[in-house]
């Protein structure tokens, strides 16, 4: 009879999963963290005695659908909402979390009632995205980014003569010479480009236009759509309802001022896929996102992802990927 059970959950979870969600498996119950939706089942047998008892049916899908409840609470406890605690933990600290999480469990859909003659199986559906961060939120969690400012010109000196091989003076460049030399194909040159064109403006305006031209270009050729952070190398990374993503000194940059959860947006900040391919076409970013290849994970903190500080800049510079930022179009790949 347990192997029965069994696989009757195992039906009702994979039904209507696709083969590249990231399903995270537990006891009656699932969390798909590429969707948002956490699902749970009960189930009761049903005695020889009763099969043909349609008021005991009843009773016994009752008590099914409270197994189902029971077993959703306890898949929604455990999920990690950032790199440093659980919805567990925020329900153990605080009453009020508590009730809104207990309050929006009792709001979870029944997606199946199923009766094959043996036993009686309810499943239930709870969606993360309504709702759920705005309930679990750390009242200390803040979203604050970092001031910027221009490295000083010795800096911008070094980095100009390196990646301009073979210039070596600056009033013998001609325009023509930037803009055939300085074609931007990556995140981390078009950084670049800018934080160069801004040091021109000082020195020579024809050149900083002709690399404008350049930096203009790219930006209205890759009108993103979403972004989509590479984390397949990462083997350490934890799944997270808020992961947050970091620059090299370990600055937040998402979720941050931009993406802010203080004018009650119910969305999660990212969603999660394994294939790159099936990401690309998740509505969420599709259908040209832009890729970021995540480096590795900050310090102790395993649901937190760092990027390069050239991506980071990006997010938070170009006026409109901000706009897809504020979207919360965000996907993470993971390693399967």
């Amino acid at each position: 009879m347990r192997e029965r059970i069994a696989a009757l959950i195992l039906c009702l979870f994979y039904g209507t999963v696709y083969a590249e969600d990231v399903l995270l498996k537990q006891g009656a119950g699932a969390v798909n963290w590429t969707t948002g939706i956490v699902t749970a089942t009960g189930v009761t047998e049903i005695p020889d005695s009763l099969i043909n008892n349609a008021s005991a049916k009843r009773a016994l899908t009752n008590k099914a659908k409270l197994m189902a409840y029971r077993n959703l609470a306890e898949m929604v406890a455990g999920i990690r909402i950032t790199s440093t605690t659980t919805v567990e933990n925020m329900m153990l600290t605080s009453d009020s979390v508590t009730a809104k999480v207990d309050a929006l469990i009792r709001g979870a859909k029944i997606i199946n009632t199923e009766d094959n003659g043996d036993l009686i199986s309810v499943t239930l559906a709870f969606d993360t995205n309504t709702g759920f961060v705005q309930a679990i939120l750390p009242e200390e969690y803040t979203l604050a980014i970092p001031n910027r400012r221009l490295e000083n010109n010795r800096a911008f000196m070094a980095a100009m003569w390196s990646k301009l091989n073979g210039i070596t003076f600056w009033p013998q460049v001609y325009a023509d010479e930037v803009d055939s030399m300085a074609t931007i194909n990556t995140v981390e040159e078009l950084m670049y480009a800018k934080r160069l064109y801004s040091w021109l403006l000082k020195y020579d305006k024809d050149l900083a236009s002709a690399l404008l031209k350049n930096i203009e270009t790219f930006e209205k050729q890759n009108l993103f759509t979403g972004i989509l952070i590479d984390a397949r190398d990462i083997t350490d990374f934890e799944l997270a309802v808020i992961p947050t993503i970091r620059n090299l000194k370990g600055e937040k940059i998402y979720p941050g001022e931009i993406y802010s959860f203080s004018n009650g947006r119910m969305k999660r900040p990212v969603s999660y896929d394994f294939s790159m391919k099936d990401a690309w076409k998740n509505k969420r970013i599709a259908a040209h996102p832009l890729e970021i290849k995540a480096l590795h994970t900050y310090e102790n903190r395993k649901s937190d992802l760092v990027i390069s500080n050239a991506a980071a800049e990006l997010l938070i510079s170009n006026e409109h990927i901000k706009e897809v930022v504020k979207r919360a179009s965000v996907m993470v790949v993971i390693a399967n």
